[in-house]
């Protein structure tokens, strides 16, 4: 803010830069979910369940229940980050 930043451009930077994070791992963890999901069905294939390891309705839903308590959890810092005074900053440095 001492440079000249807004407060949403604050806002933005704190979000872009948790988004990125959190592309990474719901991709990290698409990725090693369904080896692991198919491993588990080829496992209990002869077993009473059948499992279908590529249902992607349930891979969709999980990541954005994720995603979606990704965001709010960061909105939080994001707001303090904007609520952050010069002053009392460069003071408490």
């Amino acid at each position: 803010m001492m440079l000249g930043a807004t407060r949403p451009t604050i806002f933005k930077s704190v979000m872009t830069r948790g988004l990125g994070q959190i592309a990474l791992g719901l991709l990290s963890g698409l990725a090693l979910a369904m080896p692991a999901a198919w491993t588990f069905a080829r496992l209990f294939k002869n077993g009473w369940m059948r499992i279908n390891t590529f249902d992607l309705s349930v891979y969709g839903v999980a990541a954005l229940i994720l995603l979606t308590v990704s965001l709010a959890a960061m909105c939080l810092p994001a707001m303090r980050a904007m609520r952050v005074d010069p002053i009392e900053a460069l003071r408490n440095e």
